[in-house]
């Protein structure tokens, strides 16, 4: 019998209109019994999250290698063109959430890209009603936003959800500023770290966490099984 166990993914089977299920790996002594479980279940979509690169084993590449960055919050900085938004959803903010969700794998799994927008849309519009976030900050000159990042409380920590900075104002610490404001609303909250997830092939993002003194505290492989 396996010590494995496929849970539903509720929100996403809905979303989606299929059923997906996720199952989350450390060590797989029996190959073949976990390899079984996969073939033998009735879900369309399985989502396997592993510690460890298991490519070989399921014959298949990893679409996502998940790095999650950490932060202790040390310091307060406050930056006058940094304002708390509550704004309804609008056409800057859904640009910007789209661009957040550029490495995502709902957007490289071809199967899945179809409703990519609509989830990032949904997403943005659910951080702005502070459902998906406790604090929405945009990085705004007089009305034009340059960028926004969103950041839940979660226990003794704070998750950053999405983050983005318009093309035209990258370089010159708009994003930087954004990640400053997080660390002092954590401070303010009395938070322990901060974390943030991208993706490794977004060598861009984890350059810039990096510059911003977030250390590597995970690693996550990635896999969508498809059942034909």
């Amino acid at each position: 019998m396996s010590d494995f166990k496929i849970q539903k993914l509720i929100w996403d089977s809905t979303f989606f209109g299929f059923e997906i299920g996720k199952i989350e790996v450390n060590n797989i002594k029996d190959d073949k019994s976990f390899k079984n479980l996969i073939e033998k279940s009735s879900f369309q979509m399985i989502q396997i999250f592993s510690k460890n690169d298991i490519s070989k084993l399921i014959g298949l590449k990893p679409i996502d290698i998940k790095l999650t960055y950490a932060k202790n919050p040390s310091m307060i900085k406050n930056y006058n063109n940094i304002k708390t938004e509550d704004r309804d959803l609008d056409q800057k903010l859904y640009s910007l959430a789209r661009q957040a969700g550029k490495f995502s794998r709902y957007n490289l799994d071809f199967k899945l890209k179809i409703k990519f927008k609509l989830m990032y849309k949904i997403w943005m519009k659910k951080s702005l009603e502070r459902d998906l976030a406790d604090e929405v900050f945009v990085h705004k000159n007089g009305n034009i936003i340059n960028g926004m990042v969103t950041v839940k409380k979660s226990f003794n920590y704070a998750k950053i959800g999405l983050i983005a900075v318009d093309k035209m104002s990258q370089s010159k610490g708009v994003g930087s500023q954004l990640l400053d404001r997080v660390e002092n609303w954590a401070l303010n909250q009395n938070l322990e770290n901060i974390f943030v997830d991208t993706q490794k092939e977004n060598f861009v993002a984890c350059k810039f966490y990096e510059k911003n003194r977030f250390n590597l505290s995970e690693t996550i492989y990635i896999y969508h099984v498809w059942k034909n």
